[in-house]
């Protein structure tokens, strides 16, 4: 019998039942299905995330004919002032300047002194100095939770066509913008309660208040059901929290080992980042164990970073990272795969179109599926704040559902068609069949070129050399470092240690 994963101690905050669960693929379905519920809140709408922005439109083209106001402050003022019983609640991560440029301006004035008395917005400080609360979810009556890697803000909206150009991918200003992934879930049921009750210790801390949540008078009919269904009896969740309650929290990433180390056949992953020592480490143990079948290991992530703050912090990391993956697959005899995914007919210049990976999710064996909001990167296991939710098959029916998300998923990425998916179900050579599409460019799927960035970059190699610890950390180091003279020190003979191999003295 298979050891099951989320039985190693540690794995995860809370386990219960769900009534429904599903798998949104892309935003657009997880913006409809949001706007949906939130339209017919009777009492209570609560929303968690790294950034929001007040004029993104929910809904658009023909979806949003009919559908009175769509974008996300108006839409929600709208719902105040139609039912004076509901009470709106938003925690925003208080950005730090490095991310300013990122953001709304004065999004306080927008937020909260131009909207209904019963719509609340927060920042949310209480995070370590270089942490970030990164968790994405949104509860309504608490009957549905929406929990993944989708934020409710501008540049994120996409549908599974991911066609380029396509007229309705326009950002606030009004530039199309490159295709996106995401990926969400929504589940309904007693799973639900927790997230609540920790939505309001997160209130009481940022705003300083305690938060009164009021239960509906009658039960919140769903109004639509899109996404993937999984056959599933209960939810995982686990967290990351660098500062938690009793200590820190490291669930995600004890989650994340467990069911690398569990793997038998397949594991799947899609990823903004991959720069996570523990889960490389995790990955090259599984490799190396003699014991252990056989694995096909695919990756699917971007092609580029966005910045180059995020090339200093994670993607010379990656490069190397994936190199050495590369290097003990070849050496035991494991099939790994990295790839990204472009847009189907689209050239730019002569060149195909990447869509860009915002997505967090790892299927294994397809019988376990986590997804939420954190990346395979150092800080998304130890520093910054994170949520996600796992599902573990318990029977026939839940493991085909499972292995139905990986599939499509994957089809979406390859642009495989029907007659095709037998064979993606098959996880057997499968890192084969992707690597002969990616060979034949009769697909959508290219190889990942995993290139340290630094390599002809000595600039880029100078500043890695002295700062990466400090951007992708796996522990919190920042403050420690800020007060210690050696820690400072430390950092500027990493530098120069860096400028003397470039320039061989």
């Amino acid at each position: 019998m298979k050891r099951r994963i989320l039985d190693t101690p540690g794995t995860w905050w809370v386990r219960e039942r769900v009534d429904e669960a599903a798998v949104l693929v892309d935003a657009e379905d997880y913006y409809a299905m949001f706007h949906a519920c939130a339209e017919r809140a009777q009492r209570s709408i609560l929303l968690a995330g790294w950034q929001f922005d007040s004029e993104v439109a929910l809904l658009r083209g023909d979806e949003a004919t009919g559908r009175g106001e769509v974008r996300l402050l108006r839409f929600l003022n709208q719902l105040c002032e139609r039912n004076p019983a509901l009470r709106i609640h938003i925690l925003a991560w208080d950005f730090s300047v490095v991310s300013s440029m990122e953001r709304e301006w004065l999004q306080r004035v927008a937020f909260d002194w131009r909207t209904h008395h019963n719509l609340r917005f927060e920042f949310d400080a209480c995070v370590i100095a270089e942490g970030s609360h990164h968790q994405k979810f949104a509860l309504v009556d608490e009957t549905i939770a929406f929990v993944g890697g989708t934020d409710l803000c501008d540049h994120r909206w996409d549908r599974r066509s991911h066609r380029e150009p396509d007229e309705l991918r326009r950002d606030l200003d009004g530039h199309l913008y490159p295709p996106y992934h995401e990926v969400h879930a929504y589940f309904t049921g007693p799973a639900v309660r927790p997230l609540t009750e920790f939505f309001r210790r997160r209130w009481a801390s940022a705003a300083g208040e305690p938060l009164e949540v009021s239960p509906p008078p009658l039960p919140l009919e769903l109004p639509m059901r899109r996404g993937l269904r999984l056959a599933a009896r209960e939810v995982a969740i686990a967290r990351t929290e660098a500062a938690g309650e009793a200590g820190p929290c490291e669930e995600i990433r004890a989650q994340l080992v467990a069911a690398i180390g569990a793997a038998e056949r397949l594991i799947y992953a899609e990823t903004q980042y991959f720069s996570a020592r523990a889960v490389e480490d995790a990955l090259v143990a599984r490799m190396r164990d003699p014991s252990l079948p056989i694995l096909d290991v695919i990756f699917v992530i971007p092609e580029n970073t966005e910045a180059f703050k995020e090339t200093v912090a994670v993607g010379v990391s990656q490069a190397r990272l994936i190199e050495r993956v590369r290097r003990v697959a070849g050496e035991t005899g494991h099939h790994v795969g990295f790839y990204v995914t472009v847009a189907p007919g689209a050239s730019k210049e002569g060149h195909d179109v990447a869509t860009y990976i915002h997505s967090k999710v790892m299927v294994v064996d397809d019988r376990f599926l986590s997804l939420g909001s954190a990346n395979l990167a150092n800080r998304s296991m130890g520093v910054d704040t994170e949520i996600n939710v796992a599902f573990e098959a318990d029977g026939a029916d839940s493991e085909a559902s499972i292995r139905a998300v990986r599939v499509s998923l994957l089809a979406e990425h390859l642009g495989a068609r029907d007659e095709e998916l037998p064979e993606l179900r098959d996880t057997h050579g499968l890192v084969a069949r992707l690597d002969a599409a990616c060979r034949a460019r009769t697909h959508r799927l290219r190889f990942f070129a995993g290139k340290d960035p630094s390599a002809e970059d000595p600039v880029l190699s100078v500043v890695h050399a002295g700062l990466s610890q400090y951007l992708d950390p796996e522990t919190p180091m920042l403050e420690a470092a800020v007060e210690s003279p050696a820690a400072w020190g430390d950092m500027l003979a990493r530098s120069v240690a860096r400028l003397r191999e470039l320039f061989g003295r």
